[in-house]
């Protein structure tokens, strides 16, 4: 009976030990309460949808769970989330004021004795861009080229946005160009419309801090570029001693020899007929040949068939275009006692030197390679014809070429050195720039006008129609103009 005792008494104390050594159920509930949020998109728009979305677990009763938003230093309850299932929440809201709104669940329940149990997610921010407003008008259209001038205004003017100008092609915009605003947000862009209406528009992608934007359209009509507003080369008395020589065919031949490398060769045109060089020798034939002759066709020379042109009164043209040809192998390939000579041998009248895109295509300095290279090849042709007349000497600056880039010389210094060189007898050498109305033409740019190939180096037909016309124009022998 003692021992029933002690057992019965030993059970007793340990179920009192068990109640006064384990954890209150309240406590152990508390330590598995957790909340984690999170925001469907980190980066919205003004007035666009931020869903928010959270997971609530471990209460004993149903919680409820309230979003919260950071304002002026305090938390203050915005909405209360809509549970979708078991442990998840979610909800909406809009903001339309630009900036970063910090936002955090709260999920609690009530204890007895009223006591609340609460716990709170981790802040989630989200970014409300600013709205951006984009105005683009056509400003002017500039008489050079029929360039139309785009100018326009985007704010804000955050760092590194690009406003891009697009055209319409059928259903989608097609990307044409692209330009950085100043600080200020303003900008300008330059086009050339090509042939017929087309509608454009400037449009700047979205940012972390501001909208999409997008301004209205602009509409615009191409006007096609006229050879007539090229300068005029040189001065009075050389554009007429050119047409004094071109007047003696009357009773006697006149030779004018094309040398350069491929465009003057011919290359890019669909056939011989379409070359700047024959359409250039059509043309003085048609306007200042008086022997009344037939038209001479173009003698085409290279290292074999040299044959001599002065037969008959009349204009003669005479093409010694080498393909790839710099300024030290075109009138100098090979020994000069054979290249030369065999030009001098012709007694030119005129001289075109069409020379210059292989120099800067294969990076020769134009100061130290570029520059004597050309002098010594007119210097020596003129002196092999010592005992005779020497020629006028035509040089031509034309486009610049597109491939390869990131060449170390400008195209402009070739130009510079070309009129280094004409300028050093301007009474029998003179140079012509093309390459400023090439560039008002969009040529270097969208090429609206289909002037260059596909290789970007070499002109179309339309390209060598326009070298016939504005070489002829800045000599003054287009009766076009």
């Amino acid at each position: 009976m003692p021992f029933r005792r002690s057992v019965i008494g030993g059970l007793l104390l340990a179920l009192l030990l068990s109640f006064l050594v384990a954890p209150a159920p309240s406590a152990q509930a508390a330590s598995d309460r957790r909340v984690s949020a999170s925001v469907v998109r980190k980066t919205v728009d003004p007035g666009a949808a931020i869903t928010v979305k959270a997971k609530v677990s471990g209460f004993t009763r149903t919680p409820i769970v309230r979003l919260q938003e950071r304002r002026e230093g305090r938390w203050v309850t915005v909405k209360r989330l809509t549970r979708t299932s078991k442990h998840h929440y979610r909800t909406t809201l809009t903001r339309k004021t630009a900036g970063v709104a910090s936002f955090r669940v709260l999920a609690y329940e009530w204890r007895s004795g009223k006591r609340k149990v609460e716990r709170r997610s981790l802040i989630r921010k989200v970014r409300v861009r600013a709205v951006t407003t984009l105005t683009a008008s056509q400003s002017a259209t500039e008489t050079t080229g029929k360039r139309i001038l785009v100018e326009g205004r985007v704010s804000p003017a955050l760092p590194g946005a690009r406003m891009t100008l697009q055209r319409k092609t059928g259903a989608r915009w097609v990307d044409v160009q692209s330009v950085k605003p100043d600080a200020g947000g303003r900008f300008s862009l330059r086009l050339w419309p090509g042939e017929g209406a087309a509608v454009f528009r400037v449009s700047r992608a979205a940012q972390d801090r501001s909208t999409r934007a997008v301004s209205g359209w602009i509409r615009a009509r191409g006007v096609e570029p006229s050879v007539c507003v090229q300068p005029l080369a040189g001065d009075a008395e050389l554009r007429q001693s050119l047409r004094d020589r071109l007047a003696r065919s009357s009773e006697h031949p006149v030779v004018i020899v094309g040398a350069g490398s491929s465009t003057t060769s011919g290359s890019g045109a669909s056939q011989e007929m379409n070359r700047w060089l024959n359409r250039f020798a059509a043309a003085l034939s048609a306007d200042f040949d008086l022997s009344g002759n037939l038209p001479a066709p173009v003698l085409r020379q290279d290292a074999f068939g040299w044959s001599e042109p002065r037969e008959t009164s009349g204009i003669h043209v005479v093409n010694v275009g080498v393909g790839g040809a710099t300024s030290e192998s075109y009138l100098l390939r090979g020994s000069p006692e054979t290249r030369l000579s065999r030009v001098a041998g012709l007694a030119p009248d005129i001289v075109v030197h069409f020379v210059g895109s292989n120099d800067y295509r294969k990076s020769r300095d134009p100061v130290a390679d570029y520059t004597p290279d050309l002098r010594r090849s007119i210097e020596e042709l003129d002196g092999l014809l010592e005992g005779g007349e020497k020629p006028i000497h035509v040089l031509v600056h034309a486009y610049r070429p597109m491939r390869p880039t990131g060449l170390p010389f400008p195209w402009a210094a070739y130009r510079d050195a070309m009129a280094q060189v004409a300028a050093e007898d301007p009474e029998r050498r003179v140079s012509i720039d093309l390459s400023k109305w090439f560039t008002d033409a969009g040529a270097t740019a969208s090429d609206p006008w289909n002037l260059i190939r596909g290789d970007l180096v070499h002109p179309t037909d339309a390209g060598h129609e326009a070298l016939d016309g504005l070489i002829r124009r800045a000599l003054d022998l287009n009766r076009d103009c």
